[in-house]
């Protein structure tokens, strides 16, 4: 089973589009959706803007072999 990641940003009520990524593992998903909500303390210009936030959620999914219909 698959995990993907979904981070949003969050910016004066606006919320962007989501950015996806598969994962192999749900480990691996929740550590990577940990660093994404995490990485605006290393940009200086957005640590003074209070109203930026990242979401990031992780949802598993099985892979499938069969067609999408």
């Amino acid at each position: 089973m698959t995990s993907v990641l979904f981070i949003w940003i969050l910016s004066q009520g606006a919320m962007s589009a989501p950015v996806t990524e598969t994962f192999y593992t749900l480990e691996a998903c929740q550590t990577a959706a940990r660093k994404a909500e995490n990485v605006l303390p290393l940009f200086s210009d957005i640590k003074s803007s209070p109203d930026i936030q990242v979401r990031a959620y992780c949802s598993t999914k099985r892979l499938s072999k069969e067609p999408q219909q």
